[in-house]
């Protein structure tokens, strides 16, 4: 799905679902993006080489221009998006990047089999220059 009918899907279901659509599209999210790494895997695909595969889909699809730096020793994963999908041409007092942050924590499920919290601390529809989200695993807060 390329990244305009992606953006007016997440747009609809937001205008249609309002406050309810930030759970229903991060577990959405979740879903997919869990789903996309387990394909990945069971086709031989290393666990290693899933981050470059995420940029490669995001930006074949139209989603946004993705980095990702992954430290698999500590379980701990940055990842900036340029020109986001679901933040462009957006204005927002909050992050909007709902499905996208579900869709990186289901990816990250399938590589640590853990249920990793992924936070949006920079948005592009706040203003800020891109998208970025920072995932650790439930031990990593108690540290």
């Amino acid at each position: 799905m390329g990244g305009s009918t992606f953006r007016d899907l997440i747009k609809g279901i937001e205008k249609i679902l309002g406050s309810g659509a930030t759970v229903i599209l991060l577990e959405a999210g979740k879903h997919a993006g869990e789903e996309f790494a387990k394909t990945l895997l069971s086709k031989g695909m290393k666990k290693e080489e899933l981050p470059a595969a995420l940029e490669t889909f995001f930006t074949q699809s139209g989603w946004g221009k993705i980095h990702t730096d992954v430290d698999f020793a500590k379980q701990k994963v940055v990842i900036r998006i340029k020109n986001s999908a679901t933040a462009r041409q957006t204005k927002a007092k909050e992050p909007v990047c709902h499905f996208i942050r579900g869709y990186i924590a289901g990816t990250l499920h399938a590589i640590f089999y853990i249920n990793a919290d992924c936070i949006e601390t920079k948005c592009l529809a706040k203003g800020d220059p891109f998208c970025e989200f920072q995932v650790r695993n439930d031990l990593a807060k108690l540290v």
